[in-house]
């Protein structure tokens, strides 16, 4: 089921049992906007709320990874990409790959996010694709595993999430006519 923009704004909330989650499917576009959004606003949120750099670098750069895994995987399902294609390698978890097929459907005159933000998501890809984020290094840290992942500063990737959910949003959150 398609999210249809009208019935969600209908929706009596006031009513028992009725939940904005009763009316949205989180596996088209808007849906997984809508959860790359929350991804990012608790990144966002957790990276305000520390006073360090290396503060719960972990968990944030994982909800970092999510938030834009899943808004280019939304771009992608609003291009008619099918579902299957991004549940399997290479469009399951791979920041760079998934990035580059949504870059197949930006026409040269369009405006999507600069090459800045771009290099950005594809610095954080080699990370997230390990799930380095959620479960650490597979091997005993070393100075050659830990010089490996290369992961930009916090402030510049959340900057390069606001610019890809700035992008999306305009192209998936289109009320229909």
């Amino acid at each position: 089921m398609a999210n249809d923009i009208r019935a969600i704004l209908s929706l009596d909330l006031s009513k028992p049992g009725t939940t904005l989650a009763s009316a949205i499917t989180d596996r088209d576009a808007m849906g997984q906007f809508l959860l790359a959004e929350d991804y990012l606003t608790a990144a966002h949120i957790m990276a305000e709320g520390c006073d360090h750099e290396s503060r719960l670098l972990q968990p944030r750069y994982m909800l970092l990874c999510q938030g834009l895994e899943l808004c280019l995987k939304a771009f992608l399902l609003d291009n008619n990409v099918p579902p299957s294609q991004l549940t399997r390698p290479p469009l399951n978890h791979d920041l760079a790959t998934l990035l580059d097929r949504c870059l197949e459907y930006v026409a040269s005159n369009e405006p999507f996010i600069g090459l800045e933000h771009q290099a950005i998501i594809r610095d954080l890809a080699p990370a997230s694709s390990m799930f380095y984020f959620r479960y650490g290094h597979p091997e005993p840290a070393s100075l050659f595993n830990v010089s490996s992942i290369h992961v930009p500063l916090m402030r510049d990737a959340l900057e390069a999430g606001r610019a890809l959910c700035s992008v999306v949003r305009h192209r998936v959150l289109v009320f229909p006519k």
